[in-house]
């Protein structure tokens, strides 16, 4: 019943034992959850921060993808974010969270609370208070929840972000350079980290075995459409999708489209770009403007089977080069533990799954 850190000198004794005071009150980056999980840059908000989430901002409870929130909206540049209710965890119970039309939200600032060391300061969502508004730390009475309790974490960085471009079809995207403004996410994928789904070449839905037999131009004898139509033995160089096969165009629609695989090269060129392992997957930079992508490595489905996801990652791309039509051009990357990790373009079955990253572009 002792605190062993941030323990205000007139606080020592509050939790019925003798503390360790310490005169602190902020959090040090060592015990920020937000450092931990998304890496340095990243905190956990001040209350002064949350402060002006309060005071300059606009604040409408609505439901997003059928969670219940409050949309805070900035006054100065009219842009925002969405803060949901997800109540707070106290022992092994979960309360005051989305019900009916959603009930609250707390969010642990990066303070104590000024008045009792037990408590740290929160800001909080509510949709049972005046006008379903959002409560600044400064309202210090209610909004404190003892330490132990477990509260929802919405991150801030000070360092400078790249821009991302206006949604095109409802999904964001990069200028990578070189006229490639490519999607944030693979199709299927909530996150940039996330694998999303998985396709076969030429097809426009997940499914759950990547066999010859249950791919789409497959007909026990020869792969037909692709076989016959853009066969490389029949005079054709490049096989490229049609905008109707291509998962990309058929789930975003717009102008999105997978890559092709002259993209992928430029992609790959060092003088113009930087690859780095990050987090269980690559990290890609442009050098001339600094603006960065991030492919997970989402592995492979072969038959029913997922594998390599975490250490190995394969994109297809629009179209090949060469004389075995079965068989597309794809980016790969892989990596293992104590060796440089490698990505190139190489050559997939067309029946096996992989996720597709969209472009934009006819």
């Amino acid at each position: 019943m002792t605190v062993g850190k941030y323990c205000r000198t007139d606080q020592q004794d509050r939790w019925g034992g003798t503390g360790s005071p310490d005169g602190k009150t902020v959090l040090e980056a060592d015990d920020d959850a937000a450092q931990a999980v998304l890496g340095e840059g990243w905190r956990i908000p001040t209350a002064k921060e949350f402060e002006a989430l309060a005071w300059w901002c606009n604040h409408e409870w609505i439901a997003q993808n059928g969670v219940h929130g409050i949309k805070v909206t900035s006054t100065v540049n009219g842009q925002s974010i969405f803060f949901p209710a997800a109540g707070y965890r106290s022992a092994t119970s979960i309360w005051n969270t989305n019900e009916g039309e959603g009930f609250k939200g707390f969010y642990w600032t990066s303070s104590l609370n000024p008045k009792d060391a037990l408590y740290g300061s929160i800001a909080s969502i509510n949709n049972d208070a005046p006008e379903r508004t959002f409560l600044p730390p400064i309202t210090s009475d209610f909004n404190r929840y003892e330490r132990y309790w477990g509260l929802s974490v919405r991150a801030v960085t000070t360092e400078e972000t790249q821009p991302i471009s206006s949604p095109h079809m409802g999904h964001e995207f990069v200028d990578m350079g070189n006229g490639i403004k490519m999607a944030t996410t693979n199709i299927g994928a909530e996150f940039p980290d996330h694998p999303g789904d998985y396709f076969a070449w030429g097809e426009v839905r997940p499914k759950q075995s990547y066999t010859w037999s249950s791919y789409r131009y497959y007909d026990g004898f020869t792969v037909t459409r692709y076989l016959a139509q853009y066969s490389t033995s029949g005079g054709f160089e490049v096989i490229n999708l049609y905008p109707e096969d291509d998962a990309a165009h058929v789930n975003w629609g717009g102008s999105w489209r997978t890559p092709t695989a002259d993209e992928w090269r430029t992609l790959l060129d060092k003088n113009q770009y930087r690859w780095d392992w990050e987090n269980g997957g690559f990290r890609v930079t442009c050098l001339a403007n600094n603006n960065s992508i991030f492919l997970p490595a989402a592995g492979v489905y072969m038959d029913s089977n997922r594998g390599n996801v975490g250490s190995a990652t394969t994109y297809w791309a629009a179209g090949t080069f060469g004389s075995d039509s079965k068989s597309i051009t794809t980016l790969s990357g892989t990596y293992i533990q104590g060796f440089d990790p490698t990505v190139n373009i190489s050559t997939a079955e067309r029946r096996f799954g992989f996720p597709i990253r969209p472009v934009l572009g006819l």
